[in-house]
């Protein structure tokens, strides 16, 4: 079914080629899309509304060389774009952050879940946002990540 979604989207023709509409009807993503997609309601709670993003986030990526008033704007009309998106991936791991430290103090809880996080393919700007933050302290801190792809600043 993705394949064919797929094959569907790539169609030369663009009076043929699936747009938005038929991509979001088509049976693979009526089956998948639910389970993939986080609700609105979960980038919004913690106390984060599309009004007043995470200032921490926002000063992260402005020094990433991410513009920030772009940011701000794509999360109030509520884009998808690259802006969002690497607002959203900083946001979920700052709150991964804070729920691990949390069940860390637990009694030793939250290393399992550290532990769980060394074996994933990290994402380069992600990490690069927390190393800047000072709260990546286990392993995939110590990667080597790779210069003049357009967001890292070289180091």
């Amino acid at each position: 079914d993705c394949e064919s979604l797929i094959r569907k989207m790539l169609v030369l023709d663009p009076s043929k080629r699936y747009c938005v509409e038929n991509i979001k009807r088509h049976r693979w993503m009526v089956a998948e899309a639910p389970r993939l997609l986080p609700s609105t309601g979960e980038h919004l709670s913690a106390g984060t509304a599309k009004s007043e993003p995470n200032e921490q986030i926002l000063r992260l990526m402005q020094s990433l060389g991410i513009d920030a008033v772009k940011t701000r704007e794509s999360l109030r009309c509520g884009n998808y774009d690259h802006h969002a998106a690497i607002y959203y991936l900083l946001l979920e791991r700052l709150r991964q952050h804070r729920s691990s430290f949390s069940l860390s103090q637990d009694g030793g809880a939250g290393k399992r879940s550290l532990d769980s996080m060394q074996h994933r393919r990290p994402s380069t700007i992600a990490e690069q946002a927390m190393r800047k933050l000072g709260i990546c302290h286990y392993a995939v801190c110590h990667l080597q990540y790779r210069r003049g792809d357009g967001f890292l600043p070289n180091c």
